[in-house]
Formats: C-alpha cells, sequence, structure tokens
C-alpha cells in the first residue's frame, strides 16, 4: 500500500483522495461491483479511469473495472 502512494505524486493523490471520499459519501461502490467506465479520450473520462484503478490497489473491497470507449459521430 504504502509503495503504491510513495510513487504517486502529490497532485494524483489528491485526487484519487477526493474521488474515495465521493465514493464513501454516496456510497457508490460495493463488493464484487462491476463498474463501467466510459473513455471519450478527454482528460475527466482518463483522470476517473486512472484514479479507480490506482485506487483498488489498496482498498481491501474487491471490485471490477470496465472502460468502454465511446465514438460521438
Amino acid at each position: 500500500m504504502s509503495k503504491v502512494i510513495s510513487l504517486l505524486d502529490s497532485f494524483s493523490f489528491r485526487i484519487i483522495k477526493k474521488v474515495g471520499l465521493a465514493i464513501n459519501r454516496f456510497n457508490l461502490i460495493q463488493e464484487n461491483d462491476r463498474i463501467i467506465v466510459a473513455v471519450s479520450g478527454g482528460k475527466d473520462s482518463l483522470t476517473l479511469l486512472k484514479a479507480l484503478i490506482l485506487r483498488k490497489m489498496w482498498v481491501p473491497m474487491k471490485y471490477d473495472i470496465i472502460a468502454v470507449n465511446v465514438q460521438s459521430d
């Protein structure tokens, strides 16, 4: 756990911490959930995907993350 945190820069750590606070406050993720992240290639969707993946490394809860590419015409 501490290895993952020590490798993060302070900005990434703050983002992941805020994502974690929102998840806990609103009870967004439960044990064995499957989370689909719609990735459009923008900064917001890629940041959310990265935050969820990195957060999963030290959270004791088991859940799956699935990235889905979204294309707009």
